[in-house]
């Protein structure tokens, strides 16, 4: 039993394991692959399948997922995308610039 709707590569360790049943609660319609893109795990030509059930507490599910990567209202989104924020710490890689042995080295063919 999961929130998610499991991936191709879960969906096929599923199989392989030779799991009776899959459970889970949201619809993952980009990379679900037991019910929404694929059905793997119910797909008659494999040696094993399994029952699946979409949907137990979807609502529910999906709005762990919602409220897990919205930000909270007091964080302004600009301050956490921005090359100075402590959270985005690149600056020291664009000011260090190309290694100059690299920029010497020629290629011939």
């Amino acid at each position: 039993m999961v929130t998610l709707e499991p991936c191709t590569m879960c969906a096929g360790a599923a199989v392989h394991a030779r799991v009776e049943e899959i459970i889970f609660g949201a619809l993952d319609p980009k990379a679900g692959a037991v019910h929404s893109w694929f059905r793997i795990a119910s797909d008659g030509r494999r040696n094993h399948r399994a029952m699946v059930i979409p949907g137990v507490i979807g609502k529910e599910c999906a709005d762990l997922f919602t409220k897990f990567f919205l930000p909270s209202p007091e964080e302004d989104i600009r301050e956490n995308l921005s090359v100075r924020s402590p959270r985005f710490p690149v600056a020291h890689i664009r000011e260090a610039g190309p290694d100059p042995a690299i920029l010497r080295m020629s290629f011939r063919g």
